[in-house]
C-alpha cells in the first residue's frame, strides 16, 4: 500500500474560526465514504453532513477526503499565520 485515503470533518462556527478533525485514515476511498455513511446521523456532524467536492464550488463545510501518498510531504511551501494575512491586505 503506498497510499492512504485521509477523512476529516470541518466547519467554521465563527467567521473567524475553523474547526477541523481527522477521522481516519483508510486503505481505500470506499472505506472513507462508508465511514462518512457511518458518521454523518451522528451529534455535530448531522450538522454538517456533506461530503465535500471541491471540484463542485459549493459550502467547504462537512466531510472531506484527501488522497495521500506515504513518504511523501504533502504540505511543502510553508504556511502564514491569521495576522500575517490580515496585516498584507
Amino acid at each position: 500500500m503506498d497510499r492512504v485515503y485521509l477523512l476529516q470533518h470541518s466547519y467554521e462556527p465563527r467567521t473567524d474560526c475553523e474547526v477541523v478533525k481527522v477521522i481516519g485514515a483508510y486503505r481505500t476511498r470506499e472505506e472513507a465514504v462508508e465511514a462518512v455513511a457511518r458518521l454523518k446521523g451522528k451529534p455535530g456532524f448531522r450538522n454538517h453532513p456533506n461530503l465535500v467536492d471541491p471540484d463542485v464550488g459549493a459550502s467547504d463545510e462537512g466531510f472531506h477526503i484527501s488522497e495521500m501518498v506515504l513518504g511523501r510531504d504533502a504540505w511543502v511551501d510553508g504556511f502564514v499565520s491569521w495576522s500575517e494575512a490580515i496585516d498584507e491586505g
